[in-house]
């Protein structure tokens, strides 16, 4: 689902404008992905056509002005995070996710048909669709230390975290304030420690009722500043925890 404000929202108008921006930006891409010919062969296949599309749409031009930036994170080891460059109210945007490619090619699709649009899943089976019940949009882990987020049955978002340009877009530098104990277990006690140190959550900002992009907006008051925190999710560190025990990667 689109992320939505109401109208009395003091970012009403931004979100507004995002959107329009967006739908701009969606229907250029569409009229690029029919003009050249390797893929105007293939866009009467419906989900070949939306994903050259929205490999195009992967970025704005001109996205709004960031309120956040990437720092050195106060977690130990952890690399980069996201702090505030100005006091956000609970709904505000905070920055955008910088993401490679959306996909809508489903888990059964041929291995030739993924190769061939550079957009196969890592994992679809196992990432979970986003539950109203769940403060966050699942992630899982992808190959070449990008991150997968599953927005709902047959869209897949792989985010690129070593890309940060146009400065917006630095939402996948968001840290998780919690994680599991070594060795498994504790699933109860990272959900709480997680929901206690979060301060931002991700939600799905588009066109034409399609999710293009992620988006960082606050869960509560945020002074200028402070870290923003988002929760991971249990399946994000389930699986990090697998890649690490069969030496599949290490953390930023």
């Amino acid at each position: 689902m689109l992320y939505q404000l109401p109208p009395s929202h003091p970012d009403a108008a931004l979100l507004a404008s995002l959107t329009a921006a967006l739908t701009r930006h969606w229907d250029a891409a569409l009229l690029e992905a029919a003009s050249r010919p390797r893929w105007k062969a293939r866009l009467w296949g419906g989900a070949s056509a939306w994903a050259a599309a929205a490999t195009l749409a992967t970025r704005l031009p001109s996205p709004p002005p960031p309120r956040a930036a990437a720092a050195p994170s106060t977690l130990a080891g952890a690399g980069l995070g996201v702090f505030a460059t100005a006091p956000l109210l609970p709904g505000q945007l905070a920055c955008l996710y910088a993401c490679a490619a959306l996909s809508v090619l489903p888990p059964a699709a041929p291995p030739a048909e993924r190769t061939w649009w550079g957009l196969e899943p890592a994992a679809p089976p196992r990432v979970p669709l986003p539950s109203a019940d769940e403060p966050w949009l699942p992630l899982a882990v992808a190959r070449g230390g990008a991150y997968e987020v599953r927005l709902r049955e047959g869209r897949t978002l792989l985010a690129d975290p070593a890309r940060r340009e146009p400065p917006a877009y630095v939402a996948q530098l968001l840290n998780d304030g919690a994680r599991p104990r070594r060795g498994g277990g504790g699933a109860r006690e990272y959900a709480a420690a997680s929901r206690r140190r979060r301060n931002a959550r991700l939600v799905a900002v588009g066109a034409r009722g399609e999710a293009l992009h992620l988006a960082a907006v606050a869960t509560r008051r945020v002074r200028r500043g402070e870290e923003l925190f988002v929760s991971y999710g249990w399946e994000y560190w389930k699986q990090w925890g697998e890649r690490e025990e069969g030496g599949g990667g290490t953390e930023e």
